[in-house]
């Protein structure tokens, strides 16, 4: 199970001091944008706790047609004890509570290979936009400025999750963070449904969006009852600005 990143929304009006406001203040404001352009600057802002079984049960029940390399994910059907859940775009917007702001970016990249199309720029390209420079070898975290850092952190903890490499910036991290930094939409349902396909079919990868599962699960009212519960609690705060 990936714990997602909590930000609260204290965190944006948490006082810096002086100095802090000076090396830090302009890269929060930067993410913070980021976020609202995108309309994720709530999406996850308070602990919750969710039964971790339920969350195994919901992934192990989900069937689709995987889609093409490149090319949108297809909706999934959860077949949950007797009933069907239609799990689509339309349903992660509603519980989620996100602003649904047209069609965007909704391409999960998982080739190692950098990608080709209209969609896409060049390697150079993208790294000179991220990274301020073209970048040919592996990229590294430790080399982003904060504002681009916390906009990193937060797509391997919400968007995309995963628990390994998380020093590292993927391909797939690298595309979502060129589009995101130059304005465009992304669209965040439908790279949550392939993503939770990616995940299901791979049997050593963990489990994303606790959160979104344990809220589908209630909004049909199908979440057992009296059942234990693991808290997830990552909050993000200033201390992560100091890392």
């Amino acid at each position: 199970m990936i714990s997602p990143l909590i930000i609260s929304e204290d965190f944006w009006s948490t006082e810096l001091s002086a100095d802090e406001r000076r090396r830090f203040g302009g890269a929060i404001d930067r993410f913070h944008s980021m976020l609202i352009s995108q309309g994720w600057d709530k999406l996850i802002t308070e602990p919750f706790s969710v039964n971790e079984d339920a969350v195994r049960a919901f992934y192990a029940g989900m069937s689709f047609v995987p889609a093409k390399e490149n090319a949108p994910a297809t909706d999934i059907i959860v077949s949950w004890e007797d009933k069907m859940i239609p799990l689509n775009a339309k349903l992660i917007t509603s519980v989620l509570g996100i602003e649904a702001k047209g069609k965007g970016f909704n391409v999960l990249v998982k080739k190692r290979t950098w990608p080709k199309g209209r969609e896409f720029k060049t390697k150079a390209e993208t790294t000179t936009l991220i990274f301020g420079e073209p970048i040919s070898g592996e990229l590294d975290t430790s080399l982003l400025a904060l504002d681009k850092k916390l906009l990193h952190k937060f797509l391997i903890r919400n968007v995309v999750p995963r628990k390994e490499n998380r020093g590292t910036i993927l391909i797939n991290d690298t595309v979502l963070m060129e589009k995101i930094i130059s304005g465009d939409l992304v669209d965040l349902p439908r790279l949550m449904l392939a993503h939770m396909q990616f995940c299901s079919s791979h049997d050593t990868h963990a489990l994303p969006y606790p959160n979104l599962i344990e809220k589908i699960l209630k909004f049909f009212s199908y979440y057992p009852k009296d059942v234990p519960e693991t808290k997830f609690s990552s909050i993000l705060t200033n201390s992560t600005l100091h890392q």
